[in-house]
């Protein structure tokens, strides 16, 4: 036998073998991302007094997986850093969301925010009720992706949302008492350290 008939029989043993190999393993295409069905905008906020775990970057990681496993495009992101949620007064970002997008006829289907301490800790919870209201009255529904999207109809979901505005109300008022009992002991060492009166003891009591 030739050196060419054994390299011909050789790339026909390979085609051979080859061959084999395909009927039994399935080549499957790959397959592309679904095509997100919905669109929503995005609301952070993290304040000087919350911990790291809820820093703007972390809410950002945690509501964009959320979106991408729900086939939800997230079309534009709003944030407020180092802000307090007691009210909407100085929070640039949420109102920006609400009067320029939420009111302003831009089409799009959702609100995303990570929880309800995030979207406020408004004292009076009738008035985070109320900001969410208004997003439903444009067309657009809040969800809070650590709760999940509602079920059509579920009446114990909006039970559950407003217990959880209570929770976030209530602890920014413990904080605030809390930093207020620190205040006289902390205003009678800064007394007595600078000397100003003999009688500092008495007044930080009184």
């Amino acid at each position: 036998m030739t050196l060419k008939q054994e390299a011909s029989e050789a790339q026909l043993g390979g085609q051979s073998d080859e061959s084999q190999h395909r009927w039994w393993v399935q080549d499957t295409p790959p397959t592309e991302p679904a095509t997100p069905e919905f669109r929503a905008v995005a609301y952070y906020r993290h304040s000087a007094q919350d911990r790291q775990e809820n820093s703007v970057a972390i809410q950002q990681e945690q509501v964009q997986q959320w979106a991408r496993e729900n086939g939800i495009e997230i079309i534009h992101e709003f944030s407020d850093r180092g802000k307090s949620g007691l009210t909407a007064e100085g929070r640039d970002g949420f109102n920006d969301m609400m009067d320029n997008w939420v009111k302003g006829g831009r089409e799009f289907d959702f609100v995303l925010c990570l929880d309800v301490s995030r979207w406020g800790r408004f004292q009076d919870i009738d008035l985070s009720a109320t900001y969410s209201a208004e997003c439903k009255r444009h067309g657009k529904q809040v969800i809070y992706t650590t709760l999940g999207k509602p079920k059509p109809g579920d009446q114990l979901y909006q039970v559950y949302v407003q217990f959880e505005r209570f929770r976030a109300a209530q602890y920014s008022k413990e904080l605030s008492d809390k930093v207020f009992r620190g205040c006289p002991g902390r205003l009678g060492q800064a007394v007595r350290r600078c000397g100003l009166c003999p009688n500092s003891e008495a007044i930080v009591q009184h």
